[in-house]
């Protein structure tokens, strides 16, 4: 499992920019990489389920940060977003399919005081 945090960045899940196939479930496909996402409310962190859909090792870029990813061997990212006060906006890309864009944005309520973004 891999953990990075939001801070710097806009850290309920709302799918916006989408090339490719998705649905309102936090699930998006290509045809390389599927990926889950769920959002936690306390501590305030967005994960990520990557799976590989193709014969081969596939790399996924997560707002610039890469991991590999294996067929058979999903990778879970789970993102903090407390720095960022619950905001996010995350951008997943596969540099192996130039069409798969995913764009992840919005905020985590807890039921504490917020801060507009």
């Amino acid at each position: 499992m891999k953990s990075w945090s939001a801070s710097g960045r806009r850290a309920t899940i709302v799918v916006g920019e989408t090339v490719g196939g998705d649905d309102a479930r936090g699930q998006a496909q290509g045809d390389l990489v599927a990926i889950r996402s769920s959002v936690a409310a306390d501590p305030r962190t967005i994960t990520l389920e990557i799976v590989n859909l193709a014969r081969r090792k596939v790399h996924v870029q997560i707002s610039g940060d890469s991991l590999s990813v294996h067929r058979g061997q999903p990778e879970v990212v789970t993102i903090s977003c407390e720095d960022a006060r619950g905001w996010y906006d995350l951008t997943v890309t596969c540099p192996d399919d130039p069409l798969f864009l995913r764009r992840l944005a919005g905020h985590i309520v807890n039921g504490a005081p917020s801060i507009p973004g």
